[in-house]
């Protein structure tokens, strides 16, 4: 879903994950990055449970994008701890 995989050999690696779930032959992103993760510093961002239910059922609805933008950017406070430890170390 995300294409993580292609981050390999990399030292740091931050993956934006708007979808986490892999469907068909398509691997989910923890799927993705638990491979990276044994070998290289990884962070995952990708909607909480507030934003996926801000989001709503189809993630291109406008009706939703004022209540979307307001939970990524109450989530991004957390993601932005987890990103800052990937690249400090």
């Amino acid at each position: 879903m995300a294409n993580a995989d292609l981050a390999a050999g990399y030292d740091r690696v931050v993956v934006l994950a708007p979808l986490t779930r892999g469907f068909g032959p398509v691997v989910g992103v923890d799927a993705q990055v638990e491979t990276l993760r044994a070998r290289f510093r990884v962070a995952v961002v990708s909607p909480d449970d507030a934003a996926r239910h801000a989001i709503g059922r189809t993630v291109l609805d406008p009706a939703h994008r004022a209540f979307s933008a307001r939970a990524g950017r109450a989530q991004a406070r957390a993601a932005a701890a987890a990103v800052r430890e990937v690249w400090a170390g």
